[in-house]
């Protein structure tokens, strides 16, 4: 008899990574310079956000006349992304450093369109790039600046906004990152 086969355990604190990607050839292989040069907010982005959701619709198929059991199969999918939190510095002029996230989403009210990219298993305070062979999930959607609230108003608040995302395309999971 074989031992099970068993999923190595990793924590996911501070393993994940976030992008926000202009333009993505093929998002089924992202290619790494496509990436990288894309906006690295992964320091911007607090540590309780949630990704790209997946929900098809399960259906029950009618039962013929002749049949004493049903059965389920899927009809539309629904592909949705949570809110996106981001900190910035209210104060800062447009291309600080502070203003980095918030420059590229507010977009002057017109909000952004392009591709949603995370990464995870890397820790995000070490290096802002991917290479040949990693993996991460694409997401092309739209986000818009819905408000722009601090965390909290007791001392433990930071100044932040919050994004609205429309996914515009297919979520493309774990794929593996080509070289250019």
């Amino acid at each position: 008899m074989a031992a099970p086969i068993k999923p190595q355990k990793q924590t996911a604190y501070g393993k994940r990574r976030l992008w926000l990607v202009d333009t993505i050839a093929d998002t089924g292989a992202p290619e790494d310079t496509e990436i990288n040069d894309g906006a690295y907010l992964t320091c911007f982005a607090l540590s309780d956000q949630a990704g790209a959701t997946t929900t098809p619709n399960k259906i029950t198929l009618p039962v013929l006349l002749c049949e004493t059991d049903s059965y389920e199969d899927f009809g539309t999918t629904a592909n949705s992304h949570a809110d996106i939190t981001l900190l910035y510095d209210p104060q800062a002029d447009v291309g600080d450093p502070g203003k980095t996230a918030w420059d590229l989403v507010y977009n002057d009210g017109d909000g952004y369109a392009g591709n949603v990219l995370w990464q995870l298993g890397e820790a995000g305070d070490e290096d802002d790039s991917v290479a040949d062979g990693d993996r991460v999930t694409v997401v092309p959607a739209k986000l818009k600046v819905i408000s722009e609230e601090p965390t909290s108003t007791g001392e433990d608040g930071l100044f932040a906004f919050q994004c609205s995302v429309a996914v515009t395309g297919k979520i493309r999971r774990n794929v593996e990152v080509t070289g250019s």
